[in-house]
C-alpha cells in the first residue's frame, strides 16, 4: 500500500499548531497498514498505541489533542478511525471514487458517515 503525503503537511497550520508527538501520531494515522483512502477505517485503541509505541499516557494526550483539533473523529462503539481530509490527498479520480463508496458501505453504518 502506497500513502502519499503533501509537503504542505509541514507548513499547515492545524498541523503546526500540534505538539510534535501529536505530529508524529497523525503521520502513523495516515500512513499505517490499517488505513484506507477514505480516510475511515476500522483500528482500536490498543493496537494504534502499540504500532506507533507510545506510552498508555502519551497516546491517551496526542489522541485527545488531535481529536480537540478535528484532525481525527472516533467512533468507539463501531472501533472506526476518520483523518479529516485524507480522502481529498489520497482518492483521485473516479476508480478511486467507486472504492471508497464500496468501503464505506462494509464499515456497517458507523456514526462518521
Amino acid at each position: 500500500m502506497y500513502r502519499s503525503i503533501n509537503a504542505e503537511f509541514w507548513t499547515d497550520p492545524k498541523i503546526d499548531r500540534l505538539s510534535p508527538l501529536a505530529r508524529y501520531f497523525f503521520l502513523y494515522c495516515i500512513t499505517n497498514p490499517h488505513s484506507h483512502m477514505s480516510g475511515i477505517y476500522p483500528v482500536r485503541f490498543v493496537v494504534m498505541q502499540e504500532e506507533s509505541g507510545l506510552s498508555s499516557p502519551q497516546f491517551k494526550t496526542v489522541f485527545q489533542e488531535l481529536l480537540t483539533q478535528q484532525i481525527l473523529h472516533y467512533d468507539e462503539q463501531g472501533k472506526i478511525l476518520w483523518v479529516t481530509n485524507m480522502l481529498s490527498y489520497q482518492a483521485h479520480g473516479q476508480r478511486a471514487q467507486k472504492g471508497v463508496a464500496y468501503h464505506l458501505k462494509r464499515l456497517h453504518h458507523s456514526s462518521l458517515i
